[in-house]
């Protein structure tokens, strides 16, 4: 696995190099700032993971998550994994003007909808059990590639939890 994203990283490298020069730090991370949305999947609970990346002067952070604590159909809980959340920060490294690498550390949960019978004892018998969310935090860390064309971001991010993509824009 480690070979093949150092292969990626070459051939884009090498696609991105054209005209421009080799780790070009002062013209991306202080000129630029990239906005992104992702979508992705979180390997431990095969639960979705949706979020906004934002790079400002080189700083990078993700945030996202997906879930819910909530039955709207009264329907019992399955005590499967229903949610997930990730915060990463990391700082980008221009390989070149159009191809960084951003590597991240973080968090990355995974949760489930469990029903809450604290004060059972106090709730009418016609009153259904409450639910709320419960979640298992990990430390997170890995690495976003990202490409620039014009004013568009791609992005593709592998963590040990965690798999997304996503696109945004430059300004």
């Amino acid at each position: 696995m480690r070979h093949t994203l150092l292969l990626i990283l070459l051939i884009c490298s090498l696609a991105g190099a054209g005209a421009t020069e080799w780790w070009p730090f002062r013209e991306v991370n202080r000129e630029r700032i990239n906005v992104s949305a992702n979508a992705g999947y979180h390997f431990d609970s095969d639960v979705a993971v949706m979020g906004f990346g934002v790079t400002v002067y080189g700083v990078h952070i993700t945030i996202g998550g997906v879930g819910t604590c909530k039955l709207p159909d009264g329907t019992r809980p399955s005590g499967k994994n229903t949610a997930s959340a990730m915060v990463q920060l990391g700082y980008q490294l221009p390989v070149t003007r159009n191809f960084r690498v951003i590597p991240v550390v973080g968090t990355a949960a995974r949760g489930k909808i469990v029903y809450d019978m604290e004060d059972a004892h106090l709730r009418a018998d016609d009153d259904p059990p409450k639910t709320r969310l419960k979640m298992s935090y990990r430390f997170d860390a890995g690495i976003h590639f990202v490409y620039n064309y014009r004013k568009l971001i791609v992005n593709a991010a592998i963590t040990r939890y965690t798999v997304f993509g996503g696109i945004g824009v430059e300004f």
